[in-house]
């Protein structure tokens, strides 16, 4: 009787999960509403103080957890990777895996 309520449980966790909206798939067909000559300005901003060091390495549009997204990859010799997250409303912050 317990294995029957906990299966009933998660039937309806998953269902829950499954079921609630995240929103339309990015079209790669349209235009980014930022373009990614601006979002690279506004990335920079964010390594200002090290730029002579870190170099851009890639650049995506990231659909992940939220509105879509560019995503600016910077490497240096000396130290690990940074990447910066511009929003296309053009707020930017270092990416920590969540949005």
């Amino acid at each position: 009787m317990k294995r029957l309520f906990v299966l009933l449980g998660w039937i309806a966790f998953t269902t829950l999960v499954l079921a609630t909206p995240h929103g339309p798939p990015y079209n790669n067909k349209v235009r980014p509403k930022l373009p990614m000559l601006t979002a690279y300005e506004i990335a920079l901003k964010q390594v200002v103080a090290a730029t002579n060091q870190y170099y851009c390495v890639s650049a995506n549009i990231i659909t992940d957890f939220g509105p879509p997204a560019w995503s600016f990859r910077f490497c240096a010799t000396n130290s690990g990777d940074n990447v910066i997250v511009v929003e296309f409303d053009g707020t930017a912050f270092p990416d920590t895996g969540f949005r």
